[in-house]
């Protein structure tokens, strides 16, 4: 069960906890009645789930700063007629996705353009390592610095969603970083199909917004825990701790755009 504690400190507006399932009763296994300790407990965030808002380059030309639809013309200009398209993400001001083909891997079948990858030629798609298919993913990051405005060095290579997919399909997907903490479910993912990139995404990623926040917490992690235990009316012999507390950042909605907050996680 997830609760946020509300701690009314700047820098760190609120803690937010994932609550040990050992706090249930055996009886409360089964359907409940409701008005126990944990319904009382139970809190939603609305503002946490940020609105999905995507556009056209032509909607998205006419907003203000709008950087990536200056940046995806000029990337449109130097390709082959038609070979890239994008959607624009109303809420994080940068591309949602972007679409066509790049050849990547050399011999990769472009029919607009006939050019060749860069990475090494007689390597099947599923054999390329994963350190040489994210520093293309990198590179073609740096080419474009306007498209996702992410700065690499704020890019994890996420291990466990990046590689093969069968024979043909390769996923390179970062996570995204402020300060080194994560900000949750931010990524920028890179798609290759045949040896050709295909598609290019982001979620919940705004670097312009995000340069602001305080990475710095108002509260040592035992006052996070303190305000856990508070909260679900203290500490029973029977709860344990899955993982130690850690920060994280967490994307919310700010009207129709992003904002974020600076968090703890504790199981």
């Amino acid at each position: 069960m997830a609760l946020r504690q509300w701690i009314g400190r700047s820098g760190l507006a609120f803690v937010s906890l994932l609550v040990s399932a050992a706090l249930l009763p055996a009886a409360a296994q089964v359907a409940r009645r409701g008005g126990g300790d944990l319904d009382r407990l139970k809190t939603a965030k609305t503002a946490a789930v940020v609105p999905t808002r995507h556009l056209t380059v032509e909607q998205a030309a006419a907003l203000k700063g709008t950087g990536a639809v200056a940046a995806f013309r000029a990337l449109a200009a130097a390709s082959p007629a038609g070979a890239w398209r994008m959607t624009f993400d109303a809420a994080t001001g940068r591309a949602a996705m972007l679409e066509g083909r790049e050849p990547w891997l050399s011999g990769a079948a472009n029919p607009a353009a006939g050019t060749a990858g860069a990475l090494p030629a007689g390597v099947a798609t599923k054999d390329v390592p994963k350190a040489a298919m994210a520093e293309r993913a990198v590179a073609f990051l740096k080419a474009n610095p306007d498209l996702f405005g992410v700065d690499p060095r704020d890019l994890r290579l996420m291990d466990g969603a990046s590689g093969p997919f069968g024979n043909d399909a390769y996923f390179v997907d970062f996570q995204w970083t402020h300060r080194g903490i994560d900000v949750e479910n931010a990524h920028v993912v890179f798609r290759v199909n045949h040896g050709a990139l295909v598609q290019v995404g982001q979620e919940l990623v705004s670097p312009e917004v995000i340069a602001s926040l305080d990475a710095t917490p108002a509260l040592a992690v035992e006052d996070a825990w303190d305000a856990l235990w508070n909260y679900v009316g203290g500490r029973r012999p029977e709860d344990r701790i899955a993982a130690p507390a850690r920060l994280l950042i967490a994307p919310e909605a700010a009207g129709d755009a992003i904002a974020y907050r600076l968090v703890y996680v504790a199981t």
